[in-house]
């Protein structure tokens, strides 16, 4: 008849532990595995060493199971029992996003390792009666109730960086398009103003640029109202930078704009004092 199994080590039968580095140090965790049987002491012998054996082996991949899964537990309670901050910086964001996806990747798979455990106690509990029974049943409850809380916990933390990391990054791509656009209107303004021809069709080309503000003026108003939004969830030195950022596209904004309307008026005044030239010496010509 097998003896007493020896002590395992708390974190013997992880499976891939990768995923799980960075996050705390498993050392300290405690070894949780059952002790054995006490309904495989004394079995009569009726029952016969083949059936004996079958309960032993069934008793043993349980205990395997439940003690891999434990540990997994443990270590992911403490993952998530210490969540980022809520000022979080967009790096640190994306490198926590990264461990959490490891670790609902690793839950997953312990689902499908909870689940076996699950089949495997509806046929253990067949074969044990009373507290063993009993006892049997309540592991497998607590874990799987364990396994629902950090599942939350995980949906729910990265659920919140994502939303961090989305803000971040759809601002930035809003802000490169709109400085793109200034530079592209300010190169364009400086063509028209080289180019020969006569002052109404420099006026119809800059009517055009006139247009094109006023559409995107809309835009660069709710950029500015996302980057309010951002510096106040922001971690201060991401605060700072969106900030920058801002004032920058601003200060871009006023000098294309004033030049457009710098250009306008001059070229106003030119069409001015060519109508007043023209009809000046219209009269000449009469007179």
């Amino acid at each position: 008849m097998p003896g007493d199994p020896p002590d395992a080590s708390p974190l013997e039968h992880i499976g891939d532990e990768r995923g799980m580095e960075g996050f705390v140090d498993r050392s300290d965790s405690p070894s949780l595995r059952p002790p054995y049987p006490l309904e495989l002491i004394g079995e009569e012998e009726p029952e016969g060493c083949g059936q004996l054996e079958r309960r032993w082996v069934l008793w043993q991949e349980f205990m395997t199971s439940h003690a891999q899964l434990d540990a997994w537990l443990l270590v992911a309670e403490q993952a998530v029992g210490a969540p980022p901050p809520t000022h979080v910086a967009y790096a640190t964001a994306r490198e926590e996003i990264r461990k959490f996806e490891r670790l609902r990747c690793e839950a997953r798979s312990r689902l499908v390792q909870l689940d076996r455990m699950t089949q495997r106690n509806r046929t253990l509990t067949r074969l044990f009666q009373g507290a063993m029974q009993a006892r049997l049943l309540g592991s497998v409850r607590d874990c799987g109730q364990r396994w629902d809380n950090v599942n939350t916990k995980l949906e729910s933390i990265t659920g919140r960086l994502k939303v961090l990391v989305s803000e971040w990054e759809g601002f930035e791509a809003e802000r490169e398009e709109l400085a793109l656009w200034l530079a592209e209107l300010d190169v364009r303004l400086t063509k028209v103003d080289h180019l020969t021809g006569n002052t109404c069709e420099k006026l119809r080309h800059l009517e055009s640029f006139q247009q094109s503000v006023c559409e995107n003026s809309r835009r660069v108003n709710v950029l500015l109202q996302r980057g309010e939004a951002l510096i106040q969830s922001s971690e201060a030195t991401d605060a700072r930078q969106v900030e920058g950022r801002l004032l920058e596209l601003l200060r871009s904004c006023s000098l294309v704009y004033s030049n457009i309307a710098q250009t306008h008026t001059r070229l106003l005044s030119m069409r001015l004092v060519h109508t007043h030239t023209h009809a000046h010496a219209h009269t000449s010509v009469v007179e």
